[in-house]
């Protein structure tokens, strides 16, 4: 992702001040995975951080994959009602759906990590 993008989402998750908060910020990432990237950081009080960023509709689109497997398993034939996958599908698309609502909001109520 561009750094102008990368700016926007941490901008949009951390706040607009975001910057003000870190003694450092590399703009290129270290390392980079299917879901975001890693960007090297510094606080203010001198600790080296790893700034992990998530790509913009990621969540999005992983909910949709979840979806997308748990109609392919109800419509496979041959597989049994129950199967412990599709258990398992459904408990991953709680937990994912939980974790990305109840992370933004932490972030937005000021508990950024940021100290």
């Amino acid at each position: 992702m561009p750094p102008w993008q990368s700016a926007e989402v941490l901008a949009a998750e951390l706040g607009r001040g975001w910057r003000r908060r870190l003694r450092e910020f590399q703009e290129e990432p270290v390392a980079a995975a299917s879901i975001g990237q890693v960007h090297r950081g510094r606080l203010r009080r001198g600790a080296h951080v790893a700034i992990k960023v998530q790509y913009p509709g990621i969540a999005r689109s992983i909910g949709s994959d979840i979806e997308n497997l748990l109609t392919l398993l109800s419509l496979s034939p041959g597989l049994p009602k129950g199967l412990f996958a599709a258990q398992s599908l459904r408990a991953l698309r709680r937990s994912w759906s939980s974790s990305a609502i109840t992370g933004g909001r932490r972030r937005r109520r000021g508990g950024s990590g940021f100290s």
